[in-house]
């Protein structure tokens, strides 16, 4: 399924899911809100996804927070919330997959999640 602001890619156990409005330096409003919302029911959901990162386009913020620009453009009465809360995650009690985020790109956080020195496995391992 596409979606408008986010986006969801699986790569093997992973899934990449990147809060796509830079030009909102990523900040969320309901629409955003209830897509995010999808994609983490169908993360938890598949059980061949074992681990989420969640990330921001764009290099200017991971996330600015709620929109506070779309609250004062549509009112108090337009921000409605998805069961599973702000960001799709706030209220998501029941699922047990780590979720990690990054505000740094991809490529960096690869080179930081490599597998452990063998100096410290031999260390821990005891």
């Amino acid at each position: 399924m596409a979606y408008e602001f986010a986006t969801y890619q699986k790569q093997g156990r992973i899934a990449i899911v990147t809060i796509n409005r830079p030009e909102r330096m990523n900040a969320l409003h309901p629409p955003a809100n209830f897509e995010l919302h999808e994609i983490w029911n169908d993360f938890e959901h598949d059980p061949d996804v074992w681990v989420g990162i969640l990330t921001g386009a764009g290099d200017k913020a991971f996330s600015a927070g709620n929109d506070l620009r779309f609250t004062a453009e549509h009112g108090r009465d337009m921000v409605r919330m998805a069961e599973s809360g702000f960001g799709g995650l706030a209220n998501r009690t029941g699922c047990w997959k780590p979720i990690l985020h990054s505000t740094t790109s991809m490529d960096q956080l690869r080179l930081r999640c490599g597998p452990p020195s063998t100096s410290f496995a031999a260390r821990t391992s005891r």
